[in-house]
Order: C-alpha cells, then structure tokens, then sequence
C-alpha cells in the first residue's frame, strides 16, 4: 500500500490529471493483484498574463508580463514555456523574454535534458540599470526515488548603465549617488560568465500545491572560470521541512534554512554581479538587496548595497485554514519569523561587512488559484541596521521549498 500511494502522489504531481483513483482486481494467481489506474485528464496547457505598477521614490511605472506554458507538449510529457513582458520604470522600457524547455525521458532513459534562454533588462533604481543575457544547459538523473542529481553549464553575459540621475554636470558617474563598485562594472563593459553547476535535490514533500510533511533539501555548486571574467567557487544550500500539527484543524508548520558561501579563485576579483543579494526568499521585510555590505559614501541608500560574499538564513511558520472561508477556495493563512544575516565584501567600496542580523516577523495569505499559487506577505523588521532598506508588503506567483 506504501508503493501504491507513493505512485498515486506522483501521477498527481505530474498535473497532467484532475484526479487519479487506484483500485485492486484478483491477480492470475492467489498471491498477485491487478492494479486499475483511472485517472481523469485536464488541460496541461497555461496561458498567463499580468501587470503591475512599480513604485520607488519619486519613479513608478506600469508593468505587463505574459506567458505559455506547456507541461505535456506533443503528449510526450515534455515541458515548454515562453514568457515576455515590459516594464516602464524612469522613462525607461526594460524588457525580458524567456525560452525553457525539458525532455523529462532523454534518449529514452530515466534522464531528464533541457535548456534556457533568456534576457532580462531590470531598472534597479533610477541610479543604474542592468542587462543580462544568459542561457543554460542541464541534464537531471534520479538516484532513487527521493534523491536526484543534476549537472549545468551555463553562460551569462551582463552590463551595467549608469543613469543620468547618477552623472555630475559634466556627465562623469558621481561616486555619492551610486556605487563606486558599480560605476567600475560599468566601465568595464560585459561581464562574462562561464560556469558548470552540479546538484543534489532529497525530496518528499506529499503536495506540491499544498505541502502537509515532507523534507526538501538542495545543496548546489557552481564553479566559473571556464573562460570568461568571473571566476569563483559558489556554494549553496537550503532545507525545508514541513510537518502537521494538527490534522483535525489542518495546522502546518514550516522551518526553513539556508546558506551561501561564494570563494574567489582568479586574480579578476569578484564582480558586483557575483555576489549574493538578499530577496524576498532569505528573509521578508526589506526591500530587494537592500542589506548587507554597502558604500556608506553614496548618501542614498538606493545604488549603495554592493552583495556580500556570505549568507544564512532561517524561517518558521504556521500555516493554517481562514475561518469562514471554504477549503475548496484554495486560500490559507500564515504567520511567520524570518532571520537572516549577509556579510562579507573585500571590496575597498565596502562597508558594514561584519555579521549582522536581522529579523522580521509578519503574516501571510496563501491562494492555490487556478494560474498557479499566489502568496501575499505582510512583514515589519524587528531587527534592523541603519540604512537597510525596508519593503513590507511582497507579493508572488511561485511555490518555494
């Protein structure tokens, strides 16, 4: 029975299916059965699109993002996904475009193969703009049934532009309005990226959609230096694990941890680019990188957080039903703790390098709409450093482990 429930789960992880029932009928023999799978199909196929409005500042703009995604593409369970969208941020038109596709059997073995593109112009701050274009190749092998292993190269290659709100009278980058790391990347012109990545994913979480107990552990290296600019050694890891706490009440808890590490092994030194930078994933509450390592010089905090070399990271939290509020709605509630310190920067720009932490604690509602799951996060930090960068309100359309 333990086999057969685990099969069930992962049909229905496929989402190829609305429901999927498993009965027994009597074998050839007295100590054999017949399995009867009756599954009922559904659409595999998502067309997605979205806007927003962006504020910062004095700067805000409308954004628009669409999307076509194809989980069972030509019936051989291949993945596929377009996606597109623009934003209009300081009179500028940044744009993104996406191309991802999977063959989940490669050359009819238990070896999944895929590739992404992408491009991606992004208006940080009205101080610099980035643009990054990239793509990747991987390759995914199971090592039973929890644990799969996963191999990468990939190849990036970004820019840096500083603004005119960040260029003196005489059109030379002002040191006090952004970065001097960054005006450096930009001077530098395209920063190439080669790497090989390597995985290890353990993963049991029973729903996907709707996770009730389970573990999922990834722990990730990168190293680039196969040509290119950067050269480094960048390590990863994260965990998360989930557990009822009551069935009767539907209560589910949640800790979460993480961490990176990021090593310099060439004498080009460590771009802007390589280093990490806190999201809404290492802890809610602050703004997009905006702690950690920054050039105290620059007198906005906008264009002066620089990435830090080292981060860990930790979360608890309860899920729960809303009362009043069907559970066939799809919508849960949370409340939460987030931790989280990121530090370390050789840059002779940097500043606050030491360890410090910070923390946040806030609420969440959860919707397994039908686009997809869309969570809103409401976080007030409780532990902060002058001159971090506070965001209460997050919003995202994406399951995280």
């Amino acid at each position: 029975q333990v086999l057969i429930q685990r099969a069930k789960k992962r049909l229905e992880n496929l989402e190829f299916f609305q429901t999927v029932n498993i009965s027994t009928a009597p074998g050839s023999q007295p100590d054999q059965v017949v399995l009867i799978v009756d599954v009922v199909e559904k659409s595999s196929g998502d067309f997605s699109i979205g806007g927003g409005y962006t504020t910062s500042g004095d700067e805000s703009g409308p954004s628009v993002e669409g999307s076509i995604t194809e989980k069972n593409f030509l019936g051989r369970g291949q993945y596929l996904r377009l996606s597109a969208g623009t934003t209009l941020f300081n009179d500028q038109n940044y744009q993104s475009y996406g191309l991802s596709f999977t063959e989940p059997y490669f050359l009819g073995e238990r070896i999944s193969a895929g590739f992404d593109l992408y491009k991606r112009q992004s208006g940080v701050t009205d101080k610099y703009q980035t643009d990054t274009t990239g793509g990747s190749i991987r390759f995914g092998l199971p090592i039973g049934n929890d644990l799969t292993a996963g191999v990468a190269y990939n190849l990036s290659q970004q820019t840096i532009t500083i603004d005119d709100a960040a260029l003196t009278a005489a059109g030379i980058p002002d040191p006090t309005q952004v970065s001097q790391a960054y005006i450096d990347a930009a001077a530098q012109g395209a920063w190439v990226k080669s790497s090989v990545s390597w995985s290890l994913i353990y993963n049991t979480i029973d729903d996907v959609k709707n996770p009730h107990d389970g573990i999922y552990a990834k722990f990730e290296q990168e190293a680039a230096g196969l040509g290119g600019d950067a050269s480094f050694l960048k390590t990863t890891f994260k965990s998360s694990v989930y557990k009822t706490l009551s069935e009767e009440q539907d209560i589910v808890g949640l800790v979460r941890v993480g961490g990176g590490y990021i090593k310099e092994l060439g004498s080009n030194g460590l771009s802007v680019f390589d280093t990490f930078q806190n999201n809404t994933d290492m802890i809610r509450g602050f703004s997009s990188a905006g702690i950690g390592p920054r050039d105290t010089r620059v007198t906005d905090s906008d264009g002066s957080f620089i990435g830090g070399t080292t981060y860990l990271n930790a979360t608890a939290e309860t899920q729960f039903p809303i009362p009043l509020i069907p559970d066939s709605v799809g919508i849960r509630g949370a409340v939460f703790s987030d931790v989280a310190t990121l530090f370390g920067n050789d840059s002779s720009y940097a500043a606050n390098t030491d360890m410090q932490w910070r923390a946040s604690v806030g609420a969440s509602i959860m919707w397994a709409s039908p686009f997809g799951p869309i969570r809103f996060d409401y976080a007030v930090p409780v532990l902060k450093v002058d001159g971090d960068q506070v965001q209460n309100f997050n919003f995202n359309m994406s399951s995280k482990f």
